[in-house]
């Protein structure tokens, strides 16, 4: 609740105090607002909402909000102007949400539409007499902050109560059809997931692993701590510190390949002894 302020003496404008406009009654000053006066409001629902004294003398304020919400869900329409779209960004995510489920025409339909993924009706259509928008922000409330929008629990169903959630786009990332989900640490969680849990960069765990490392070595050890780069980088192969195409030669490997190698943190004698794997796409291992 808003701070209630005795009057000073001296001021020139009507105490407001106990009147009443539309569902709300005055409880009290609460100091000015740019440059009105403001009043502490009570509204009959049991709202409290702080308004100016110009939008209650003249009209433009009359209840806490509850009167537009009750008109739209009696109703059924959900129509804002440019200014009540701007304040209600939720209304953009569920057009969205509908088009790419309903309209064949939405260059997104193929993945969504197409796949049988709709929007309960609950939500499209809307219940006795409430549009579908008011019964979505009824559900799912308003989105935590501007980067969170709509995801589906599990991707094989569709846009529900109960298979909802407001994510942000790193989570939705981590919820694709395509997502590498290892278990780790006693749970199913995805790659990228585990990675962070490790402490290790998602790109070099993933290249460990097309390596041939095991799960848990690839993300139990650590990178060895990069040198700062030189003209001519040196190695230690067998006890001898020597320039490292020269380790490559007498280690009978490819240069690019121990390169790789180094890179993802392998230790310098694992990376000059493991013997390149062939495979069909002919990549240096």
């Amino acid at each position: 609740m808003a701070t209630i302020t005795p009057i000073p003496p001296g001021k020139r404008f009507q105490d407001l105090t106990g009147k009443r406009f539309g569902r709300l009654v005055v409880l009290g000053w609460a100091g000015y607002s740019k440059p009105n006066a403001a009043w502490v409001c009570r509204c009959d629902c049991g709202g409290e909402k702080t308004v100016g004294g110009g939008n209650l003398v003249g009209g433009r304020t009359r209840s806490c909000g509850c009167f537009n919400l009750e008109t739209l869900s009696r109703s059924g329409s959900a129509v804002f102007c440019a200014r009540d779209t701007k304040r209600h960004p939720e209304y953009k995510v569920w057009l969205a949400m509908i088009s790419r489920c309903h309209e064949p025409d939405n260059r997104q339909f193929p993945d969504y539409g197409a796949r049988g993924i709709a929007v309960c009706d609950r939500w499209r259509i809307g219940e006795n007499g409430v549009h579908g928008f008011n019964l979505f922000m009824l559900d799912m409330g308003s989105r935590p902050s501007d980067k969170h929008t709509i995801d589906r629990i599990d991707n094989d169903r569709g846009y529900s109560p109960d298979n909802c959630a407001w994510r942000t786009r790193t989570e939705q990332a981590r919820n694709r059809r395509n997502t590498v989900m290892v278990h780790y640490n006693g749970a199913s969680i995805p790659l990228a997931a585990a990675c962070e849990l490790a402490g290790l960069p998602y790109e070099v765990v993933k290249g460990r692993l097309w390596d041939g490392w095991s799960l848990d070595r690839a993300l139990s050890q650590p990178v060895e701590e990069k040198k700062p780069p030189t003209r001519n980088p040196t190695v230690t192969y067998r006890g001898e510190v020597m320039p490292i195409a020269k380790a490559c030669e007498f280690a009978g490997l490819p240069l690019l390949t121990v390169r790789m190698r180094l890179h993802r943190g392998w230790p310098e004698e694992l990376a000059l002894s493991q013997p390149v794997r062939i495979d069909s796409r002919n990549r240096n291992a």
